[in-house]
Order: C-alpha cells, then structure tokens, then sequence
C-alpha cells in the first residue's frame, strides 16, 4: 500500500503536500509545482508554510491549527480614460482549527484588460475566486475569497454608459465620466461596493473603488480598492495642475507569513492625461501602476498578490499602446507550527 510522504507532526499537527490519491495534481510542501514552499523562525517558534500558487490539495493526517490567508485574484484595468482593477479579496486568521481529511485549493486568476467599443466591454473583468476548501471538511463551509471587480471606461460621447468600476473583494476605480454628454448635470457615477466579508472563520478584508466627486470632464481614471484602503479619487486635471491626487491605487496588507514581509491585494490606479508635469498613478501591495496617454501602458497586478491591474488611457482594440493591465492571480499560503 502506497504511503503518504512529507508529514511533519508537531503539537497533534500533522500536514502532507502528498497524497497517493491525488498525487499528480497536488502542490508538494517539498517544493513541487513553485509553490515556494519553506521554513523559519519567528519569535523562536519553527514554521513551515506552504503557498499555492495554483489549484491543488492539502492534506492534514492529524487535526490542528494553522495560520492561513487566502487572496483571489485582481481585477483588470478598464479601457479608455479608465480606472483601475479592483483588488481581490483577502481573508487572514493567525489561527484556525485543520479537521483530517484533503482539502481543496483553488487559486483565481487575475481578471483580463476591458477590450471593445461601447462602456460595457471596456470595464475590466472581474477577478476569480480564491477558495479553501469549499466542501467544508475543515473551516465551517469553507472560506471564499472574492475576485475583484473591474476598473471602470470612459462614459462616453453619446451618455448610454456608465464610468463605474465593477463590485467585488475590492471594487474597481471609475472611469472618467465625460464631459461631452449632452445634457449632463453632473460628471460622476455610481462608487463600486466592496463584497468581501468574514468567511469561514477567516476575516475579511476590501474596499470600494474610487469615483468623482470633481464636476469636470477633465478628470481621468480613479484608482481601485485595496484590502488596506479605498481607491484614490483622481482630483489633478487641466485647471487643477499641481494640487490634485493622481489616483493612485487603494492600500492592500502587509503580512510574514512566508517569513518576511510581502504586501498583498493593492488596486490598480487609475489612467493619467501625462499633460504640464503629471505624474503616473501608481499601485502598490502588488497593484499595478495606471497608464499614462502618451504611449504609457498600465502596469499588470504582480502574479500570485491578487493587484488590481492599472487603467489604460485608450482603446486597445485600435492598436494604441497606452493600454490598460490584467490583475494579478491569486495565492493561498498555510503556515503551521512544526516543533
């Protein structure tokens, strides 16, 4: 009979990247698959973690606890004058009980670029779920992280769009809402929501997108939620040189899990004119810096945090290379006491 290999059991613990049943598609805690798999100390207490960065299995022999954050993945930059992606939603628990059994991984993916000719197509796409076991063998139904909506587009020339980012984990930045609608009272949209909440017995961590509150059509993209903080509201634009914010991306968390200190689940920003000393709109904890017009693209979510991708300032489909970025994927890291 097969034996499970890679067991570590230390205070009723125990955890194996390897399991017979499942052994071609799991992700090794020795160092399988990239999943950037270690050890360390900490406040003199051995650690060893196992971080997934694509869907796999978790095998836990003997119940215990364990610390554990699970990230989805970032929204997409919207095209066309437009916010930046959402930030995935993040779930964090220093401490949570591991019932026996394998359970389930699920990585998301970083949501696509908006791409098309109207408001509709132009929102970035939505980031994909991250989960920790979703059958519920171990954390109480398990623990959804939720993608994070997508960077909202330009309103438009004729008024029949609408500039808002998408709802998810983080919400995605507005886009700009253009002052050339015949008729228009105001230049704002409605503010994405944020979706994530506790789950699991994990806490839950996201926030809205930026939307206008500046009466000019002048005003450009706004930058996404982040786990830490909302996005930025884009206030610098033509007649307000200077002594504005550019739309900067929401704040994401700080967390050492894996030993040292990696920022996870910033939005993306929102795209900038690049006009009189403008400077590009940045992201940060993973989310990608925006799109300048003049020939500037968006700068992708970094892989495996769930950053929003940065807002384009034109459209892709019409070969301009001032484009917006996809979100970056997702993660989910166990850490656990070994001796």
């Amino acid at each position: 009979m097969p034996t499970i290999a890679n067991i570590a059991k230390i205070n009723g613990l125990e955890i194996s990247g390897d399991d017979p049943a499942v052994s071609a598609m799991i992700q090794s805690d020795s160092g399988g698959s990239s999943t950037g798999d270690g050890a360390g100390t900490q406040n003199h207490v051995d650690y060893k973690w196992i971080r997934f960065e694509a869907s796999g299995y978790l095998n836990v022999t003997n119940p215990g606890n364990a610390e554990i954050l699970v990230v989805a993945g970032g929204g997409g930059g919207g095209e066309q004058w437009a916010g930046g992606g959402g930030a995935g939603g993040l779930l964090y628990t220093a401490s949570v009980a591991l019932t026996t059994g394998v359970h389930t991984i699920t990585v998301g993916a970083g949501g696509a670029i908006g791409s098309g000719s109207n408001a509709t197509d132009e929102r970035g796409r939505p980031g994909v779920n991250s989960v920790f076991d979703a059958t519920g063998v171990s954390i109480s139904g398990g623990a959804i992280a939720l993608g994070g909506g997508g960077g909202g587009p330009d309103r438009g020339w004729s008024g029949n769009g609408d500039s808002s980012g998408g709802d998810g984990g983080s919400g995605g930045g507005n886009g700009r809402y253009s002052r050339y609608v015949s008729g228009a009272s105001d230049f704002t949209s409605a503010a994405s929501s944020a979706t994530q909440g506790n789950d699991g017995g994990l806490t839950g961590f996201g926030n809205a997108g930026a939307t206008s509150t500046v009466n000019s059509g002048y005003v450009r993209g706004h930058g996404g939620g982040g786990a830490g903080a909302v996005g930025q509201e884009q206030t610098d634009y033509y007649g307000n040189r200077g002594s504005g914010a550019f739309g900067n991306g929401g704040a994401g968390k700080d967390y050492s899990i894996t030993g040292s200190v990696v920022g996870y689940a910033g939005g993306g920003a929102g795209c900038t004119m690049l006009l009189n000393g403008d400077s590009i709109a940045t992201g940060s904890h993973g989310g990608g810096n925006a799109a300048g017009y003049s020939s500037t693209n968006a700068v992708a979510g970094t892989a495996n945090t769930g950053g929003g991708g940065g807002g384009g300032a034109s459209n892709g489909y019409s070969g301009a290379t001032d484009v917006a970025a996809a979100g970056g994927s997702g993660v989910v890291i166990v850490r656990y006491k070994f001796r």
